[in-house]
């Protein structure tokens, strides 16, 4: 804890506060770090967005070179199952982030599936961080892949 320093020399009048002078340095320049690190951050982020945006086409080309199954909303919950599982080996291979899997699995879903990924993507708040993979494939799989149906797929797994 810093302690105010005030003392008063014998005419009356004050001393200047060393401590005091040092505290407000001290803490002039924390406020000035603490700037440049944010207009950094700020910087790093907006040269990162830049970025991804020029190396979108080329991702996407890449993507679609690898032959990426199309997902039409099937109802059979085993061809959602294998949809994902072939699209995540896929995207696992480019080695891209797990924004950019959700971006390039999109591309995938046509018919009744597109209609759905339409519908969840407006019905995300706009100030919404963009979706991650593992939530992408949370609410896929509640559409297309059913908790009930894995459940009856594990029981007769196990007795087998």
């Amino acid at each position: 804890m810093v302690r105010e320093y005030n003392s008063r020399s014998s005419s009356g009048g004050n001393i200047e506060d060393p401590f005091g002078q040092l505290l407000a340095v001290l803490q002039n320049m924390t406020n000035i770090l603490h700037q440049q690190q944010a207009a950094i951050s700020q910087q790093q982020a907006e040269q990162s967005a830049r970025q991804n945006q020029e190396s979108r086409p080329k991702l996407i080309k890449e993507f679609k070179g690898l032959n990426p199954p199309i997902f039409k909303g099937d109802p059979d919950p085993l061809e959602a199952h294998r949809w994902i599982r072939q699209v995540a080996r896929i995207l696992d291979t480019l080695g891209v982030t797990d924004e950019q899997k959700v971006i390039l699995d999109s591309f995938q879903l046509k018919g009744e599936a597109e209609f759905w990924w339409d519908a969840e993507v407006r019905s995300r708040r706009d100030d919404a961080p963009p979706m991650k993979w593992d939530e992408f494939v949370e609410v896929f799989s509640e559409k297309f892949f059913p908790e009930t149906v894995r459940d009856d797929l594990e029981r007769k797994f196990m007795t087998l």
